[in-house]
């Protein structure tokens, strides 16, 4: 039998998509050793130089030799059962945007053009996405920048670490 009947209120993305096929992006594969890290977060460097963590202070996001980048979706990821967000268990190759264009979610709505910022610190998921600062809670990310937004706080963003 053939559709008859559809809906057009489908998400623009999932949470941690690259927005395109472009040439210019920096994909890294990097190791979460002792932790979940959660996909369209910003991670940052572990205690290895191939090993990233959630930040936890704002040099974490701000220092380039400390900031890694954005957690990719990856289909070939099967997420935790039971995790509160789509994430990629301890011990595993986790792809990382350092450069590109890719689709996140934000804690509070998002606004174009606005240089977004990441929380280390507390209550949300460390490593989200906020369009308003939180002092001694959030980090502007250096190089970054909203393209575009869309429904359920989706934002396109650009970034170059």
């Amino acid at each position: 039998m053939s559709q008859s009947a559809y809906t057009d209120d489908l998400p623009v993305a999932i949470e941690g998509m690259l927005a395109d096929s472009s040439q210019t992006k920096d994909v890294l594969s990097l190791n979460n050793k002792d932790t979940l890290v959660f996909i369209g977060k910003f991670v940052a460097k572990g205690t290895l130089d191939n090993e990233i963590i959630h930040p936890a202070a704002a040099t974490d996001i701000t220092d380039v030799k400390k900031a890694r980048g954005v957690v990719l979706h990856s289909h070939a990821n099967e997420s935790i059962a039971g995790s509160a967000a789509p994430s990629y268990a301890i011990q595993r190759s986790v792809p990382v945007l350092a450069k590109g264009r890719m689709w996140v979610v934000f804690e509070d709505a998002p606004s174009v053009l606005v240089q977004p910022s990441v929380r280390f610190a507390g209550v949300g998921q460390a490593g989200a996405f906020r369009n308003t600062p939180v002092g001694g809670e959030t980090a502007l990310l250096p190089d970054a920048k909203v393209l575009a937004v869309a429904a359920g706080n989706f934002a396109l963003i650009q970034i170059d670490l």
